[in-house]
Parts: C-alpha cells; sequence; structure tokens
C-alpha cells in the first residue's frame, strides 16, 4: 500500500546543507503497516535521486533509512565512478555514466522492519557541493504487501525491473519468473488433462501407425509379386516365341 512521498524541495530550488543526523537534517515518518512483510519499495519520480557523488569511504549526502528499534540503518546515495565494475550496489543499474552510478527506478529494501515499528527517512548532507545544484530526491514509498497467488501473472500483476505490482497498483512480493501453480482455469476433470482422454489419443496414434505400417507391407509385397508375374510371362513368351520358330528343344 502507498505510505507517502518523499520529496526534498520543488523544481525551482537546489538541495541545501544540513546537518547530518540524527542532529537534524529533513526527516519523514511513516507508521508501521501491520499486513506488510517488512519491506519498502521507493519508486522514483521522474528518475530524480539528484545528490552530490561521493565514493564510499568519503562523506556526503545520502539517504538514511531506519526503523525504530532497529540499530541497522539502510543508506542510499549517489556513487561516483569511472567505470560500470564499481556500480555493483543492488539499488544502482551498474552503469557508470557521467561519472556516476545510475540509480535505479524501483528499489526495494527488504530488511528495515516496516512492518513491526516506525520507519524513519532522513536525508542529510555535507556543507560542500562544489559549487553545483543538485535537484535532490523524489520519490514515492510503498508498503510491499504478501503475495495472494503463486506468482505475479497468477496474481494478476505486472513485472517491472524483476518486481511485482499486484492489482489496483499495491507493491506485493510476487516472483516474476513464469514457475506457479497451473492455469487456475484448468481443473482436473478438464478433457485436455483427463487419464482416459489422454489414454485414447495415444491408443489412436499407435492404430494411425500401425494403419500406415501395413499398407507399406502390403504395397511392397504386391509390387514384388506383380515383378514375380511379369518376369514369368516374359519367360513364357519367350519360350513361345523360340517353339514357332523350331528352336525350342
Amino acid at each position: 500500500s502507498f505510505a507517502g512521498r518523499v520529496i526534498s524541495q520543488d523544481l525551482n530550488s537546489s538541495i541545501r546543507s544540513m546537518p547530518w543526523a540524527p542532529d537534524g537534517g529533513c526527516m519523514w515518518e511513516m507508521e508501521p503497516e501491520v499486513d506488510s512483510t517488512g519491506a519498502i519499495r521507493l519508486i522514483l519520480n521522474n528518475f530524480s535521486f539528484d545528490l552530490e557523488p561521493h565514493s564510499v569511504n568519503h562523506v556526503g549526502d545520502k539517504v538514511i533509512f531506519a526503523s525504530v528499534g532497529n540499530e541497522q540503518n539502510t543508506e542510499l546515495f549517489v556513487e561516483s565512478c569511472e567505470n560500470d565494475e564499481i556500480c555493483n550496489f543492488p539499488w544502482q543499474t551498474g552503469e557508470c555514466s557521467e561519472g556516476r552510478c545510475a540509480i535505479r527506478n524501483r528499489i526495494e529494501l527488504a530488511d528495515i522492519g516496516a512492518n513491526v515499528s516506525k520507519t524513519l527517512i532522513r536525508l542529510v548532507t555535507d556543507r560542500n557541493d562544489g559549487g553545483k545544484n543538485f535537484s535532490g530526491v523524489d520519490f514515492d514509498v510503498h508498503f510491499v504487501q504478501s503475495c495472494p497467488a503463486s506468482n505475479c501473472a497468477n496474481a494478476d500483476g505486472s513485472c517491472d525491473a524483476g518486481l511485482c505490482t499486484c492489482s489496483n497498483f499495491i507493491a506485493c512480493d510476487c516472483s516474476c519468473d513464469g514457475d506457479g501453480d497451473p492455469d487456475p482455469n484448468i481443473t482436473q476433470d478438464d478433457s485436455r488433462y483427463n487419464p482416459l482422454t489422454i489414454g485414447l489419443g495415444l491408443g489412436s496414434v499407435v492404430a494411425l501407425l500401425l494403419v500406415a505400417l501395413f499398407l507399406l507391407y502390403y504395397v511392397k509385397k504386391k509390387s514384388i509379386l506383380l515383378k514375380a508375374r511379369e518376369e514369368d510371362l516374359n519367360r513364357k513368351e519367350t519360350q513361345l516365341m523360340a517353339f514357332r520358330l523350331g528352336t525350342s528343344k
């Protein structure tokens, strides 16, 4: 279900320097969702996750996800890069472009305990953006629900980048692969899967094969008999001709 929208500033403003959490910065709070799986899904609006890039080992702008009572935080940031190999975080696409790792349009965070306590989202920045302006972040937050079926297709959902969205635009944890239960419209009484129907079908195939073999044998046998009769007639005709010429013994 939809939890809310996180947006750092309007289109005409640039992000300002803010103290590091927990001492300050922008903060959004989400109430617990008891029906969720404990995961949340972020959907970027217009691919907007524009923070100052920095390497893993350097201090810089980031978005921090934390649940009350959960000491482990999840951090998202724009990583600086020189090649695609550097961009290997789950929320990244694996592509290095213009010195920064591209961010996925849909990001799922599965270990933040979003179903048991309040979830806090903090945006913190350093105090030096090198004279550049960044548009900040803009994304929707959804609680991920349990899959009501065996896979996304059977739940009447759709998949995007390996994440399933069930009916009514609900984020769900359905599998996006093709494995799952058979077509629910097919029952055990369906004639296509009835053992008797299958047996009759196999019997018909065997019968047709036997008929074809018999016809092949009959045609070949008749051809041999006709050839033998033709050879016998030719021999008799030769003998008759020899008798008429008086050359017969």
